[in-house]
């Protein structure tokens, strides 16, 4: 197991939920990076707002993070 922030709906960052995930299995060919520490992105912060333009908004709930900082 391993624990997410999760967006589980959009609004004020108290929506912002630690849940416990099953972590991930790699597909073949596929790699799995554990990270030490992931940043908040401006782009994390306007999909919990709700304001991503129509079509590009991800489906809730959403694990934030594009960046990762201590993989190995």
């Amino acid at each position: 197991m391993t624990q997410a922030i999760v967006i589980p709906e959009t609004g004020s960052p108290d929506v912002l939920a630690l849940e416990e995930k099953t972590a991930p299995v790699p597909a073949a060919g596929k790699v799995l990076v554990r990270n030490h520490a992931g940043a908040v992105n401006f782009i994390d912060t306007l999909i919990r707002r709700g304001e991503i333009p129509e079509g590009m908004m991800p489906e809730l709930p959403h694990i934030p993070g594009v960046e990762g900082a201590g993989g190995c």
